[in-house]
């Protein structure tokens, strides 16, 4: 068996295509994905700032909001992966993308890494290459699929 495929999603409809390409790399090698989120901090809706103010959570509203979205975005492709019969282990980390999807590549030693060229920041990103994107090509030791 190879070593494991680390895909980094942020929940953008594009994270699909980066799942799937993870998906078939991992059925062709006989390997299990690390599905990963990365929770950056992010202005939470105003209702929701207020939500966590009222019940007393303990907690930034806006990383508490993101960490929520983490946790159903790993649910909701996970779920994905399972059903393609591709084992995965889901991963959330708090920071900055690029530098956690590095940190864990460095961490778990996958054989690659999937990554979106478009996420969150939207299409105007491409012509540059997304800045999480690039930074992880030029910055990996390990192999990258970049996935327009």
């Amino acid at each position: 068996m190879a070593g494991d495929i680390l895909a980094a999603v942020d929940g953008s409809p594009h994270s699909y295509r980066v799942l799937e390409e993870a998906a078939k790399l991992a059925k062709s090698t006989g390997s299990k994905v690390l599905l990963l989120f990365v929770v950056e901090k992010l202005e939470a809706p105003p209702e929701f700032a207020q939500y966590v103010k009222i019940e007393r959570i303990e907690a930034d509203p806006d990383l508490y909001y993101r960490e929520r979205v983490g946790k159903v975005v790993l649910e909701k492709l996970g779920n994905l992966l399972k059903e393609k019969g591709v084992e995965h282990e889901p991963l959330l980390e708090f920071g900055n993308p690029a530098d956690k999807i590095l940190e864990t590549a460095d961490a778990r030693k996958p054989s690659y890494i999937v990554v979106g060229v478009v996420g969150l920041r939207g299409i105007r990103r491409v012509m540059a290459l997304g800045s999480v994107a690039r930074r992880v090509i030029e910055n990996s030791k390990t192999p990258v699929l970049a996935v327009p």
